[in-house]
């Protein structure tokens, strides 16, 4: 469960996002929408904790993973780079690969196990850094403009590998994604992010 309230961002001394109230549900699934620079990434951010607010209440009682929009892969292969994930999430080396490749799966991308990750396309790399940020046991996962690189189908796909089980907060600015997966949409504002209907 994701629970916010009355947060305050400030920049160079100036308020610039306030959130007076927010929450997200075991396993419900919740937009936030805006323009770009508005604010969406940075409150990704502030509920993995790498981002502090200057006040206010920020309470996220679960495992947290985050797929940022740009993803750094590793300069390895696709699989070298979810077996080094799977390790730091503490499987061990058999079972590390066997989930990677269970990932790669549900993915329908196998086929790019041993390719050299950086000379993938944007949308391939998006979906080997989904596959990546599942390794990591979580009951809370932060999407960044999951849709962004991706054809419907990919989307599709995506989504479908979160099911109830996680609770999901993703940004988009893809109008159909969100009124195809979200339960509910927070609008960034003029630096206030406030719910609104579907």
């Amino acid at each position: 469960m994701i629970k916010l309230s009355n947060l305050e961002f400030v920049r160079d001394g100036k308020l610039w996002l306030r959130v007076p109230q927010f929450s997200c549900a075991p396993g419900e699934r919740v937009a936030l929408m805006g323009p770009s620079g508005a604010g969406k990434t940075s409150l990704l951010r502030a509920m993995l904790s790498l981002l502090l607010p200057a006040r206010g209440e920020l309470e996220v009682k679960q495992q947290a993973t985050m797929l940022f929009q740009k993803p750094a892969l590793l300069r390895c292969s696709v699989l070298n780079n979810l077996r080094i994930a799977a390790f730091l999430a503490g499987w061990s080396r058999r079972e590390g690969i066997s989930q990677a490749m269970i990932w790669l799966e549900r993915l329908h991308i196998e086929e790019l196990a041993y390719q050299q990750a950086y000379r993938l396309s944007g949308g391939q790399q998006q979906r080997v850094a989904f596959a990546r940020a599942m390794l990591k046991p979580s009951a809370i996962v932060l999407l960044d403009e999951p849709g962004a690189n991706l054809d419907r189908q990919a989307q599709d796909r995506l989504e479908a590998c979160l099911d109830r089980q996680y609770s999901v907060v993703f940004s988009s600015h893809d109008h159909q994604q969100v009124k195809r997966w979200a339960d509910r949409v927070y609008q960034v504002d003029d630096g206030t992010v406030l719910e609104r209907t579907l």
